[in-house]
C-alpha cells in the first residue's frame, strides 16, 4: 500500500477512536477521574506487555529527564480527566467540537 494512502487511513482510525472516546464517557456511569484511572490502567498493561515477552524492558529516560516525563504525564491526565468531565456535564456533540477545533 502506498504510504499516503496508508497515512490517511491512519488518520482515519484516529479519528474514529478519539470520537469514541467521548461516546464511551457519556455512556459510563462513573466519575472522570475513575475512567481516566481505569483507561490509564488498561493503557499501561497493554504497553507493557509486550516488552515484558520480548524481555527488552529498559529505560529509555535518563534521570534528569524524568522529571518533564512526570510532569508530562500529570498533564495528559488532566486533560483526559477534564475532556471527560465536560462531556459527563454538557453533551456529547460539544466535547468533540471543542476537541476537534482547539487551535
Amino acid at each position: 500500500m502506498d504510504t499516503k494512502v496508508q497515512d490517511l487511513v491512519l488518520i482515519n482510525i484516529v479519528t474514529v477512536m478519539l470520537g469514541c472516546s467521548g461516546l464511551f464517557a457519556q455512556l459510563i456511569p462513573l466519575p472522570a477521574p475513575t475512567i481516566i484511572c481505569g483507561r490509564l490502567i488498561i493503557a499501561g498493561i497493554c504497553l507493557m506487555l509486550p516488552l515484558f515477552c520480548m524481555k527488552s524492558v529498559r529505560w529509555v529516560v535518563e534521570k534528569h529527564d524524568l522529571y518533564k516525563v512526570v510532569i508530562s504525564g500529570i498533564l495528559l491526565a488532566l486533560h483526559f480527566i477534564l475532556f471527560f468531565a465536560s462531556i459527563q456535564f454538557s453533551s456529547l456533540a460539544i466535547g468533540i467540537i471543542s476537541l476537534y477545533t482547539y487551535p
